[in-house]
């Protein structure tokens, strides 16, 4: 799963979060710069870390808002967007780490803050969050709800790639391109070929199936895309290129799926919420009680926020 998260980062970016479902943006944009603002009156400066910062959307509002006044670090379990963090001149320190194990002393930070990451390092990762909080300090998590508009496209989304995966097609495609490369005869060429064009109407009938507005379909329509143009000028490819291509074109379709399975399985219910309420309790904090955040009327997320007893 690292590795899968690793390839999607270092591929995006700083982009990233805005790839796999773009609900609610700009209104947890909003939300985050409405929390920092309250910090604008507290003097002196502060030291914020932002877990699992991802392309480091939560640490830029942050700067935006407090300039300065805040040091920022960025930690997230994948050195690929931890290169990317590091490159960013809102964040003054980018390290690669693990939520659960995160690598600081007791309360050493002011503000601690997630976004659509934590979850993913699971329960035990939520009271691992208070340790590093001075006494006094804050602390503000939006996480994925179990039950929201997110979760809904993520799993669509998994349904949709895991299709794919099982149409065929790639496994048809790589037999055709080695026997080209091979340089195999007509008959078995043909034979090859027909496995491939049994195979591409499964794929098709996945991507017509899907729900329209969903970003996997968008994934989906390009490669399928793809593979009409290469199929539509075999002849003019080198093979092994077209290994190459096939073989990195299921990687990524693996990886998406297995993105969007992680996120499925990170949402949290309302009993995990019952349950991480009660650890955050039990480590000193002050929380106040969980809302839902909604777009409209879809939830978008959990959003947790609590002080640290002083």
């Amino acid at each position: 799963m690292k590795e899968d998260w690793d390839q999607f980062w270092s591929g995006h970016g700083r982009n990233a979060a805005l790839l796999d479902s773009p609900v609610g943006v700009e209104l947890l944009q909003r939300a985050w710069s409405e929390y920092f603002r309250q910090f604008t009156t507290h003097p002196g400066s502060k030291r914020i870390l932002d877990i699992a910062s991802g392309a480091g959307e939560v640490a830029r509002i942050a700067h935006s808002v407090l300039g300065a006044e805040a040091t920022i670090t960025g930690l997230d379990y994948s050195p690929h967007a931890v290169e990317s963090l590091s490159e960013d001149s809102a964040i003054s320190e980018a390290l690669v780490g693990d939520a659960r194990t995160l690598p600081f002393h007791d309360s050493v930070i002011d503000i601690v803050v997630s976004q659509f990451g934590i979850e993913y390092a699971g329960i035990e990762a939520f009271p691992e969050s208070v340790r590093p909080l001075r006494k006094g300090g804050y602390l503000r998590i939006v996480a994925h709800h179990a039950n929201g508009a997110i979760h809904r496209e993520c799993a669509a989304n998994r349904e949709l790639s895991r299709s794919i995966l099982n149409s065929g097609v790639f496994e048809t495609s790589l037999v055709l391109f080695s026997k080209l490369r091979e340089r195999q005869g007509e008959v078995v060429l043909n034979k090859a070929v027909a496995e491939v064009h049994n195979s591409v109407p499964v794929f098709r009938e996945a991507i017509m199936n899907a729900q329209p507005d969903i970003a996997g379909r968008a994934f989906a329509e390009r490669l399928y895309n793809d593979f009409t143009k290469i199929f539509s000028r075999l002849k003019a490819f080198d093979p092994v290129d077209l290994i190459n291509w096939g073989e990195a074109a299921r990687t990524e379709t693996r990886a998406y799926e297995a993105r969007m399975a992680a996120m499925t399985e990170a949402a949290l219910t309302e009993k995990d919420i019952s349950i991480v309420m009660s650890h955050m309790e039990s480590n000193n904090m002050i929380m106040s009680p969980p809302t839902e955040f909604y777009d409209g009327g879809a939830i978008v997320s959990w959003v947790l926020e609590g002080q640290k007893k002083s």
